[in-house]
Parts: structure tokens; C-alpha cells; sequence
């Protein structure tokens, strides 16, 4: 792990994660799926606006069969704080 993302994890997490950290960029718009392969090859993995309502029902598989994901039980506060910001950002707007 590089010491910038060392650094993320230790400030960023309280407690610290159980589970191995995995670095990931996101970017907030669609990219098309020729695109989205050399991301991947270029920055390694990558979520985009298509992908992440996926893994989040990954995730709720998962945890229907039994296992832990980190996180999962505050995606209900991680959703509304969304809703807020963008309610809030097209108020200022």
C-alpha cells in the first residue's frame, strides 16, 4: 500500500477496517465500456455511475447469505446524506 493511501485508511476509518483495504477510483459519470476497460488497466479498479448501483446490490446479496460487509448497515444514512448534499447544492445553485 503507497503511504498516501496508508495515511487515508488510518485517518479516515474509526475503527479501523477488519478486512483487507482495497483502493478504488469513482468517478460520478457513465463511461463507456471501451473506455472503462482502460481505465481499469490504466488506474486499476474503478467504479462509475453504472457500476456502483451494482455492487451495492452485490452487497446486499452478500450479506442475505451471511457475510460481513463493512459499511452496510449505514447505506441508509450514506443515501440520505446524497439526497441532502444534492438538495443542498441545487438550492445554492
Amino acid at each position: 500500500m503507497t503511504p498516501r493511501l496508508g495515511a487515508f485508511r488510518s485517518r479516515w476509518f474509526a475503527p479501523q477496517p477488519v478486512t483487507e483495504f482495497i483502493a478504488c477510483m469513482i468517478v460520478p459519470f457513465a463511461v463507456r465500456r471501451d473506455q472503462f476497460i482502460d481505465d481499469v488497466r490504466t488506474f486499476g479498479n474503478v467504479l462509475h455511475r453504472l457500476r456502483v448501483p451494482r455492487r451495492v446490490a452485490e452487497s446486499a446479496r452478500l450479506v442475505e447469505a451471511g457475510a460481513t460487509v463493512e459499511g452496510y448497515d449505514r447505506l441508509e444514512e450514506a443515501a440520505q446524506w446524497v439526497a441532502d448534499y444534492r438538495r443542498g447544492a441545487r438550492a445554492a445553485a
